[in-house]
């Protein structure tokens, strides 16, 4: 197995960005950036063994900076969205900035899908290889406090990436990360998701309001197209006519998931490439987004043209807004309390 990094390019500060290459023994790659500690290639195998990376990004890094949509980013500190871009703790009363409408997306300038890591190397374990990432939230975007955060990617020898997160404050405060990777199993230029299989362990989606924000309201999704408990074509719900896919222009929600503790959440099957992916989490949501924006042949990697349905996120994360729902898991932390949380994505051929 391999694991080294060299250069990436500098911020216009200054500052130097490395990347990672992690490689197993079976031809899968995992190329890692600290500027918005970015998955920036994920290089798997098809049935017959030819290989094609299979996230949606951008080649350089000055490009990750100007045009950040389809970055594979670690997104924080409270991933998704927060309604009124407001929220309280201990009675005090926090104000963000509103950048999805009236609400707060992603922390806003907060993101740390746009700040710089510091990244290491650690000790090569028996057939694994691993890289932490760190960064230091001083609260940019109206959080409270600071937090500190480490990330840390691993690649196996079976195919597994897994992304281990672990964050401490020092002030009570809402957290809640997760990777917003656009998969396609089929090569990030190959085209539309339409054709993918897709299953989650889920019997309740959160069915969302304007602007993608949930009502708060928990519904089955037995008998709807927004079931997936059973392998079915994504394309299958996306030309539907159900209410909540027409609305958003596509699968845009987050889908309680089933079971407690870490544990097999969803899987996802290219027939074309003979391509698989299993997601394992011990979070209690996943957001489901196909890649709904109006792109008209956006630019990306390897002279790539990106197009809406291009891909798809499996974001596993605390529920949109829980930090103002009681009845949701709760995402908030206090003051020195660790959060810890683990997501794997296990790739595979059939």
């Amino acid at each position: 197995m391999k694991c080294y990094k060299k250069s990436f390019g500098k911020l216009p500060s200054g500052e130097k960005v490395h990347i990672f290459h992690l490689e197993n023994d079976n031809g899968v790659v995992l190329e890692l950036i600290e500027y918005g500690a970015i998955i920036h290639r994920l290089i798997v195998p098809d049935r017959s063994g030819a290989c094609e990376d299979v996230v949606m990004g951008q080649d350089s890094l000055e490009k990750y900076i100007n045009n950040p949509s389809c970055s594979a980013a670690v997104v924080g500190r409270c991933a998704n969205r927060i309604a009124d871009a407001t929220f309280s703790i201990n009675g005090q009363r926090y104000t963000l900035e509103q950048n999805n409408g009236t609400n707060n997306l992603h922390s806003g300038s907060g993101n740390y899908a746009s700040k710089l890591f510091s990244g290491i190397i650690n000790e090569e374990e028996r057939d694994k290889v691993s890289v932490t990432l760190y960064f230091k939230d001083t609260g940019q975007g109206g959080f409270p406090g600071n937090v500190e955060n480490w990330v840390t990617y691993s690649l196996d020898n079976e195919g597994t990436v897994e992304i281990y997160y672990k964050s401490v404050p020092d002030t009570d405060t809402v957290i809640n990360l997760t990777n917003h990777a656009y998969f396609n199993l089929s090569g990030h230029k190959s085209g539309s998701i339409k054709d993918h299989l897709l299953q989650i362990n889920s019997e309740y989606y959160l069915p969302n309001g304007k602007m993608a924000l949930p009502t708060g309201e928990v519904h089955r999704v037995a008998g709807t197209d927004m079931d997936f408990n059973e392998f079915r074509l994504i394309g299958e719900g996306l030309n539907s006519g159900e209410t909540q896919i027409v609305k958003h222009g596509g699968y845009d929600h987050n889908y309680c998931l089933c079971g407690r503790g870490y544990r097999k959440v969803a899987e996802v099957r290219d027939p074309k490439s003979g391509r698989g992916m299993e997601v394992y989490t011990d979070m209690p949501g996943m957001q489901l987004y196909t890649a709904n924006a109006d792109w008209k042949n956006l630019p990306g990697k390897d002279g790539a043209l990106y197009h809406k349905y291009g891909g798809l996120c499996l974001e596993t994360q605390f529920f949109p807004n829980a930090v103002n729902a009681s009845h949701f898991p709760s995402p908030i932390f206090r003051a020195g309390e660790v959060f810890e949380s683990v997501t794997a994505f296990k790739f595979y051929t059939y």
